[in-house]
């Protein structure tokens, strides 16, 4: 039943001690069950749309040290370029992973002011005035679903070095440990490469301590510039990162 399951799943951190069998030989078997749906929120989630759900929770059980997992088949991962029908979906990942990755660097009511509905109206804006051949969008979807977006051209300040921008990278926060925002990064840079750009720089908030980290570990270095971004009449301090590219 639910019960059974949620108590399993409760007990999942004391459980190899309580039958002295070791968390690598046990086998997890969670995928799309109901209680998943409830663990996420979501009671009425169809079977069909609980995969994001349940690989998030299996991620919780990877940390816990479990290794065996039975599951449904997901599947696989694809990026292609972002269209105007994707926007709802682009806005609702970019709306979901600010508020998680700017949680105690912004106020509550900023917080809840970025919604999806806020943020249409510049990715509508953006692919209307983009040129399709230097500047884009590109999505990674599985099975339909929007799990993450980057958008990457020309740097938006001239720059005599001719370098590539890294406008925007999001992923959404069910899904992120995943290596998806890894993917949709090497993406992006080799579109840069592509156009014959020698770096590429993208701004972080300077208080966005995970996403320096996720940079500063794929090489990104930062280069000492700085900017102030206005953000509900806040002041947002921003810094500079670079990366070369290779030919």
């Amino acid at each position: 039943t639910y019960a059974d399951d949620r108590a399993l799943w409760e007990l999942l951190p004391e459980l190899p001690e309580r039958l002295d069998w070791p968390k690598e030989r046990f086998c997890l078997g969670l995928s799309r069950k109901r209680f998943v749906a409830w663990q996420a929120g979501d009671p009425t989630c169809p079977p069909s749309e609980r995969d994001a759900a349940t690989e998030d929770l299996h991620a919780q059980a990877f940390r816990m040290g479990y290794r065996v997992f039975r599951t449904h088949r997901l599947p696989t991962p694809r990026i292609r370029k972002g269209q105007v029908a994707d926007v709802p979906s682009v806005a609702r990942v970019q709306a979901a992973a600010l508020q998680a990755a700017y949680r105690g660097i912004l106020s509550a009511p900023q917080l809840a002011a970025l919604t999806p509905a806020h943020l249409e109206a510049p990715l509508m804006r953006f692919l209307a005035e983009a040129d399709p051949t230097t500047m884009g969008l590109w999505v990674l979807e599985r099975g339909g679903h929007v799990l993450g977006f980057v958008v990457a051209g020309p740097a938006s300040v001239s720059d005599p070095m001719g370098t590539g921008e890294l406008y925007a990278l999001h992923v959404h926060p069910s899904v992120w440990h995943r290596g998806h925002g890894r993917a949709l990064l090497r993406f992006a840079l080799d579109h840069l490469r592509a156009l014959g750009h020698p770096q590429a720089r993208l701004w972080v908030a300077e208080r966005n301590a995970r996403a320096r980290r996720f940079y500063e570990a794929l090489g990104w270095e930062a280069d000492g510039a700085t900017r102030t971004m206005w953000e509900s009449g806040i002041a947002l301090r921003e810094c500079s990162y670079r990366h070369r590219l290779a030919s």
